[in-house]
Order: C-alpha cells, then structure tokens, then sequence
C-alpha cells in the first residue's frame, strides 16, 4: 500500500510515552516513508520500543518549548507531507487508507495543510471531547510553529483544506 508518489514522514515528540509508542506508530507503519520520533527525555521504555518499531529516534534537550522540540523533527523529516500526531493519537486503520489517495491528489493543488477531526474516546468508548487541527501538512522552507503557540504557525499564504476522518456517528 505505500505509496511511491507523494512520500509522508510521520513525526512526534515525546517524553515517556510507552503506553501510547505502539499504537501511535503502527497506524502509519504501511503507508509512511519514514517514521521520526523526538525524545525529550524519556525514562522509561518509550526509546527502547519506538527503536523496535523501525522508527528514527532523536534526542531533544527539553528547553520548555515545544515548538522549538517540533521544529527540529520537522528538520530531520524528508518527505514531502507530514502528519505530526501527538503520540496518544491515532488514525484508525480504514481512515489512513485514505491518506495516501488524498495526498497524491493533493500534491498537485496549492493545498498545503489539512485540517483534520479528533475526538477524545473515553475507555468505555464514549466520545467526551472533539475539536478540528492541523495535523498533515507540507513540509515548506520557512513553516515552522512558534515558540507560544504549540499549535500555532508562521507562513505567508497558506490556502486550508478541510478533511473530516471523524465517521459518521449513528
């Protein structure tokens, strides 16, 4: 399934993420071209499974700053998109089997960024929470998240495109 035209990195920060590592890498593991974790020091086996994982790890020097921590996997990532996901979140499977059909699609338009759906799913399945960010973008000369802003970006013109991966509730 991966895809040779349009090549995705997968980048994350984390710090002591074990729990999460697995899942958050294995959504991309068939479609990415590379995986880049950042650890800004982890202490527990967070590292050791990201490694086994077959993913790229970096180490950070946490200065409290998570935009200068999500810069530097930007720097390391040599696709042309990136998703960069928390490390508790995911794309269910059937929905990162559309990633790569809409990114080729994509890499032909003045799109640069998708917004895309999260909800936060409570352990008896109950959605409690929801909201719409910027998760995949193009990786451009100059975009980078500012320091203030974890979520928060500076470019000059960006056009947006809105993907819904939440699926329809009944």
């Amino acid at each position: 399934m991966r895809c040779t035209d349009v090549r995705l990195s997968q980048c994350m920060i984390v710090k002591n993420e074990e729990k999460n590592i697995e899942r958050a890498l294995s959504w991309g593991k068939d479609i990415v071209y590379e995986q880049i974790v950042v650890d800004t020091g982890s202490t527990d086996r967070t590292v050791e499974l990201a490694r086994a994982m077959g993913a790229r790890v970096y180490d950070f020097q946490w200065i409290d700053d998570f935009a200068a921590a999500k810069n530097y996997a930007i720097s390391k990532a040599s696709g042309e998109w990136i998703a960069f996901l928390d490390a508790d979140e995911y794309f269910p499977p059937e929905e990162a089997k559309k990633l790569m059909p809409l990114l080729n699609k994509l890499a032909r338009t003045r799109y640069y960024v998708m917004l895309t759906s999260w909800m936060h799913v409570s352990r008896d399945e109950k959605i409690f929470a929801g909201g719409v960010q910027t998760r995949i973008f193009k990786r451009m000369e100059g975009l980078r998240y500012k320091k203030g802003f974890m979520r928060n970006w500076s470019w000059t013109e960006a056009v947006l495109l809105n993907v819904q991966w939440m699926p329809a509730m009944n």
